[in-house]
């Protein structure tokens, strides 16, 4: 609803400077991360300072984008700047002294530190929104369960890498003749993924095409292309890659199938697609509360109900084309 308010009230020439301009802020960022100089780690962890400052300003980057999208996906949270700026600033602070100390511990460089402190990074994120906003969230359930729902997609994204990490570990060490058997794997994790985030984000269409994109479909290419690459031969990179194409097939499958159900509705109504869609709109606009009704979920809990109802319809027309000639 708000893309199709914003794409009705903005011009396309401010779209595309929005577009062009939006990546500049991010490149100055990493620029200035990287113009950051790291001493070996040969040196040991005195001579470290350097790199624990680029990670506290790395998380706070981090923390910033992930309460930005925790607040665009909870509106009613209502988080003000200051309590936004608290709470990613303690949490970067917290988690890289936590990091530091077992560092200390245990030995400099901690092998897949990044990783091992994502899961005390997301925890510290939960605990200090609870803390600034806990009465308010206790007394809407509401916005506790998509609390709940952010959590989870976070956890699964934190999952993911660590699937990964696993993946390309064990990948390495497997004789070369079962590589390609092994590879398959990856596509097997890339259709689960997928169906995971699609259920947890039932309840929010608007967010559940760039989710997925972004934590499965690119997220699988890139290690595909700059992690495994090293160690798969041409047979193994022809089977991911059929394999791949195979699952854009399936995918548009699926799409024309919910596209020929769009067709009968409006065949039905005489009107074309975009009228329908602009009369959708104009009564979510008339009438917000609509918006918030499951009226598809009732009609087809999932992609299977939906090819098995297609199924049964042509299966019927069929009976009822062939039933005369028998009579």
């Amino acid at each position: 609803m708000q893309m199709y308010t914003y794409s009705r009230s903005t011009g396309f020439w401010r779209v595309l400077l929005v577009l062009l301009t939006t990546p500049i802020p991010s490149l100055v960022l990493v620029a200035l991360l990287d113009a950051l100089s790291l001493k070996s780690t040969e040196l040991g962890l005195a001579h470290s300072g350097t790199t624990w400052v680029r990670g506290v300003f790395m998380t706070i980057i981090e923390s910033y984008a992930v309460i930005s999208l925790l607040q665009h996906d909870v509106v009613n949270l209502e988080l003000s700047s200051c309590w936004t700026l608290t709470i990613f600033t303690a949490t970067a602070l917290v988690n890289n002294a936590l990091a530091l100390g077992i560092t200390t511990l245990l030995w400099y460089p901690l092998p897949f530190i990044l990783f091992w402190m994502a899961w005390p990074w997301i925890a510290l994120l939960v605990l200090f929104v609870w803390l600034v906003k806990g009465a308010f969230i206790r007394a809407n359930p509401g916005v506790l369960t998509k609390l709940r729902h952010f959590s989870s997609v976070a956890t699964s994204q934190l999952a993911t890498i660590m699937a990964y990490s696993i993946f390309k570990a064990v990948f390495l060490i497997v004789p070369t003749a079962w590589r390609p058997a092994f590879a398959m794997i990856l596509p097997v994790f890339k259709l689960a993924q997928k169906n995971l985030l699609a259920r947890m984000l039932k309840d929010r269409d608007d967010l559940k095409p760039q989710v997925i994109v972004f934590n499965v479909e690119i997220s699988n290419a890139l290690f595909i292309t700059n992690s495994v690459q090293t160690g798969v031969s041409i047979d193994t990179s022809i089977l991911l890659i059929a394999t791949d194409f195979l699952q854009l097939l399936v995918s548009i499958y699926d799409l024309s199938l919910m596209l020929s159900d769009v067709r009968d509705f409006t065949n039905k109504l005489e009107v074309d697609s975009r009228q329908a869609v602009a009369t959708a709109f104009t009564i979510m606009e008339t009438h917000p509360g609509l918006a918030e009704k499951k009226v598809l979920d009732r009609v087809f809990q999932s992609k299977a109900d939906l090819f098995r109802n297609r199924t049964r319809r042509s299966a019927v027309v069929t009976i009822e084309c062939i039933s005369p000639q028998f009579q």
